[in-house]
């Protein structure tokens, strides 16, 4: 378990694996968690990684209740505005796919939820609308 603390040399993951261990003595006892500790035990190691990950994903949804996303125009996701605003800068899909890490076929995905939620069939509708929605300058 010792090394998993000097294994975690990224702060944020080392604060992580601390506060679930702090859990860990908490729900288990100080008595039996200093015996596991001592011990090396690998179950405490499993027991540690799922406690990790249920305060990850529980800090994961408190941040999505407390904060609202931004609401986007004509129902567009995050992803979709930036694909749009790179069209309207006229990339081809091969640039934007470089540009945004993704497959070429991600972007016609994305390019296809893109045109039915503007209501639009083509690239030039399309970056038409992304400068009616102030979306590039």
């Amino acid at each position: 378990m010792r090394g998993l603390l000097e294994f975690a040399s990224a702060p944020y993951l080392r604060m992580q694996i601390e506060i679930a261990l702090a859990a860990l003595r908490s729900d288990q006892g100080q008595i039996i968690f200093d015996e596991r500790w001592k011990t090396g035990s690998t179950l405490i190691l499993d027991i540690a990684l799922a406690e990790i990950a249920r305060l990850h994903f529980s800090e994961k949804a408190k941040q999505a209740v407390s904060s609202p996303s931004p609401a986007y125009p004509a129902g567009l996701t995050a992803r979709e505005i930036e694909v749009l605003r790179l069209v309207a800068t006229g990339y081809p899909d091969a640039r934007i796919a470089r540009e945004l890490v993704l497959s070429p076929r991600t972007i016609n995905t994305h390019l296809r939820s893109i045109y039915a939620k503007l209501g639009v069939s083509s690239r030039t509708a399309a970056t038409r609308s992304a400068f009616e929605l102030k979306l590039v300058h």
